[in-house]
């Protein structure tokens, strides 16, 4: 068994990932019908669509990134990464395989968001519903890239550090490129500091892939050329973390 199929089943047999898709389903459906949008029932389907994105980010956040941190403690502590080095399986493949193992629940809870978004909350009229599937589509896709990328970080310093620092570290750098960069910039604004302006600059933005806000005021979807410069800074942003990870990923216990 390589090392994808082994994390995958144990992800599976854990069956903690069955409580955090009903979270994300009945929550994106129920929790708007405890408000009162009986007043304004074209207010219930941005809700819903908000209310599943802000699962979708909490369980990426919380439940994803922990489990891609403890499998790279799993690899060096439990002596894994030597047996499959044994087998052939490199340093880059192990992190590859560990990666992939948690990216098909981040992918698998992208999918429901998005269709729950499409599906469940689109509006009526049929040109706002076109804008709306577009940016759906468009938020998946990024909001799939910027997780992924943190997956890798946590499982290279799940290797390093142990898995609850490796899963702090990368939440703290998530929650920092979803809404820390934004008070730094007002910070920086207001101090003129250049280090401020230095750190906002090097920052990953990853508010960037964030597009709730979007779909709560149906402002349709981005431009192409504003998806695509977004697409291609989070690529970028997804290369220097596969990079570090890649340096700083060691599941040999051998090399302590």
């Amino acid at each position: 068994m390589d090392i994808f199929r082994l994390f995958l089943a144990t992800i599976i047999q854990h069956k903690v990932w069955i409580v955090w898709t009903l979270l994300l389903v009945v929550g994106a459906l129920v929790f708007p019908t405890m408000t009162p949008w009986e007043q304004e029932p074209s207010l219930i389907e941005p809700a819903r669509a908000h209310t599943a994105w802000v699962l979708f980010w909490l369980i990426c956040l919380t439940w994803g990134l922990y489990q891609a941190a403890a499998i790279g403690t799993r690899l060096r502590r439990d002596g894994l990464g030597d047996y499959f080095a044994s087998q052939g399986t490199g340093q880059l493949s192990q992190l590859f395989q560990g990666w992939s193992a948690v990216m098909v629940f981040v992918i698998g809870f992208t999918l429901i968001t998005g269709a729950i978004t499409i599906f469940g909350a689109s509006p009526a009229a049929e040109d706002q519903a076109t804008a709306w599937s577009h940016l759906t589509l468009q938020y998946m896709l990024l909001a799939g890239i910027s997780i992924g990328s943190l997956v890798f970080l946590a499982v290279s310093l799940g290797t390093r550090v142990g898995s609850t620092v490796a899963y702090l570290v990368t939440l703290g750098l998530g929650l920092h490129g979803l809404y820390g960069v934004g008070y730094l910039r007002m910070f920086s604004r207001e101090s003129g500091s250049p280090v401020a302006d230095t750190l906002w600059t090097v920052s990953p933005h990853f508010h960037l892939a964030d597009l709730t806000h979007r779909l709560v005021f149906k402002s349709g979807q981005l431009t192409s050329s504003t998806f695509f410069d977004i697409l291609i800074y989070l690529l970028g942003v997804a290369l220097v973390l596969l990079g570090i990870s890649a340096i700083a990923f060691n599941s040999r216990q051998s090399s302590k």
